[in-house]
């Protein structure tokens, strides 16, 4: 019995020792969270004390070692994409057949800025999702928006680079819901074939979205212009159908004016911010006129009809940096005042300059325009100029801008 006594208690013992270890270990665990919070809040507090520039500068000096840079693919064959898509199982055949027809230019016109292997890979491995717009609500008795946040922000498709899915949005008034509408089917040869290139363009991107400034309106209104051109050039239709864009694609055709092309081109397909800030960097080298110009485009609201204090922001900082590289004033440039027209930001001053020059009385009126290529080859053959469509005396008359 004094054996058993003695061996329980030795157990007892060894246990009260483990349960001491346990929590004193339990302590020591609540002590190193509480440290690493404390720590934490800190670096967070002090962080936005530091003045955005200075985290800017910081940023880059980081990022401008990640662009990413490849050798030169001239004889790059395109059937190779061309087999990628074949081996896709989940789009259709007419998916199919439009890739291979939007696609072929872009890569080839672009392949030193792409990393063909990952956008192979891609192709192969893409699946598109169509989603209608409404629902049939039995109990309410009417049809709802089936996506309530992508209606209210106006969005036609997105990209998912993560699950390298693209997922379209049925474009289509209340008013024109047919009797059958649940049972008509919403897919490839219903949808906005321009919102669906566009978030092919992204897939081209590298999409690591290395944005200094957090934000991706950059990264957008480049995709979209690059998508302007080589859709339309194909498309063999100058009307920019989707809309979503117009806000900001200023933001584009400002610095396509601004920076050399291979510039644009590298940014476009690799998605870092410090692309761009070099290049702006070889024209002033003052790194706070850059942030300022990159802060005003990716802080523009884009949701916010005319903008003005955003324009604006932008404007100063692209007539700094347009002077100083061409030495003359941004309002000598008659594409960007047809580019700026139309905007909250200009000034009876630069309308009525505009007008003169295009021989304009105070009741005509340009109403819409036509840039000039700047990417694709087709589109630049077809637009070597930037075209304003006026309308005069009652009658609509093409003016190119020389």
């Amino acid at each position: 019995m004094n054996s058993l006594i003695k061996n329980f208690q030795k157990k007892y013992c060894i246990s009260q020792k483990n349960k001491e270890s346990s929590f004193g270990f339990f302590k020591w665990v609540i002590k190193t969270e509480l440290t690493i919070l404390i720590i934490f809040f800190i670096i967070i507090t002090m962080y936005k004390l530091i003045p955005q520039s200075i985290i800017f500068q910081m940023k880059y000096s980081i990022n401008k070692h990640f662009i990413y840079d490849k050798n030169s693919q001239e004889h790059y064959n395109f059937d190779s994409v061309k087999s990628a898509i074949l081996r896709n199982n989940s789009i259709s055949e007419h998916e199919k057949n439009f890739l291979n027809l939007f696609l072929e230019s872009e890569i080839k016109e672009n392949v030193n800025y792409i990393d063909t292997k990952k956008i192979e890979s891609r192709l192969e491995n893409l699946k598109v999702t169509y989603n209608k717009k409404y629902y049939y609500d039995k109990k309410e008795g009417e049809y709802i928006v089936s996506n309530p946040k992508y209606e209210m922000l106006g969005i036609a498709g997105k990209y998912n680079a993560f699950f390298n899915k693209i997922t379209i949005y049925e474009q289509i008034n209340e008013y024109e819901i047919s009797k059958n509408y649940n049972e008509e089917k919403f897919d490839f040869s219903k949808c906005n074939k321009e919102a669906y290139f566009h978030e092919l363009n992204h897939l081209l991107s590298n999409n690591n979205l290395n944005t200094i400034t957090n934000k991706s309106n950059l990264s957008e209104a480049i995709n979209e212009l690059f998508t302007r051109e080589y859709y339309y050039s194909l498309a063999n239709n100058n009307d920019f159908q989707d809309k979503g864009y117009d806000e900001y694609i200023i933001f584009a055709y400002s610095l396509a004016e601004l920076l050399p092309e291979n510039v644009v081109r590298k940014y476009k397909f690799d998605n870092n911010d410090s692309i761009i800030i070099k290049g702006l960097l070889e024209i002033d080298n003052n790194l706070d006129e850059v942030y300022k110009l990159l802060s005003s485009i990716n802080s523009f609201n884009i949701y916010q009809r005319k903008d003005k204090s955003g324009y604006m922001k932008f404007y100063n900082s692209l007539k700094y940096f347009y002077e100083k590289k061409y030495n003359q004033d941004i309002n000598d440039n008659i594409d960007l005042l047809l580019y700026f027209y139309g905007t909250s930001l200009q000034s009876n001053d630069e309308k009525n300059k505009l007008k003169k020059y295009l021989n304009l009385s105070s009741s005509d009126e340009i109403i819409d325009i036509i840039p000039k290529g700047y990417y694709s080859n087709n589109y630049t053959q077809m637009h070597e100029k930037t075209i304003a469509i006026c309308r005069i005396n009652g009658q609509k008359k093409i003016i190119e801008i020389e």
